[in-house]
This record gives C-alpha cells, structure tokens and sequence, in this order.
C-alpha cells in the first residue's frame, strides 16, 4: 500500500517539473522578445539635439523640483515631530493626573 504512495508522489514531481521547465522556457522566450523588440527601437530612435541653454533651463527646472519635494518632505517631518511631541506630552500630563 506504501508503495504506491511512493510511486505517485515520484509521478506528481516529475509532472511539476515538467511545468517549471516549460513556464521558464515560455519566460525565457517573453524575456527574448522584449529584448529584441527594445533593441529595434533604439535603433529607430532619431536623436535631437539640445542647445546648452535649453540643457541648463531643463537641469534648473529638474534642481527647483528637487529642491521642492525635499522642502515638503522637511515639512512633513517638522510636522509628525510636533503632533507626536504633543502626544506624548498630553501622555504624560495624563498620566501624572490619574
């Protein structure tokens, strides 16, 4: 009776990795495609040329939003700090009371 157990447990993982061999080959070959498609792209790409003016307006927009969303993050932390420092005053005076 364990015997055959045995012999099904043998079957059922020769099937599952059948199925991995045939799911990797199918990613292998997705993954090829891509690759092929991505590289045929580049290749029809034009490339425009940029005036160094344009190149520097472009850099300083980039810097200004950078420096933007730091600025919103310090806010955001200045912020969490004190709402958290009341919190644990208000504990405190809280528990001093009772």
């Amino acid at each position: 009776m364990s015997f055959a157990g045995h012999v099904m447990d043998m079957i059922n993982r020769v099937r599952y990795n059948e199925s991995l061999k045939t799911g990797y080959k199918e990613l292998y070959r997705r993954i090829k495609d891509v690759q092929t498609i991505s590289k045929n792209y580049r290749l029809n790409i034009k490339r425009k040329e940029i005036s160094n003016e344009e190149l520097e307006k472009i850099k300083e927009n980039i810097r200004k939003e950078i420096y933007a969303e730091k600025r919103k993050e310090r806010i955001k932390s200045i912020i969490l700090l004190i709402v958290l420092g009341l919190f644990i005053i208000a504990g405190l005076i809280l528990s001093k009371n009772a």
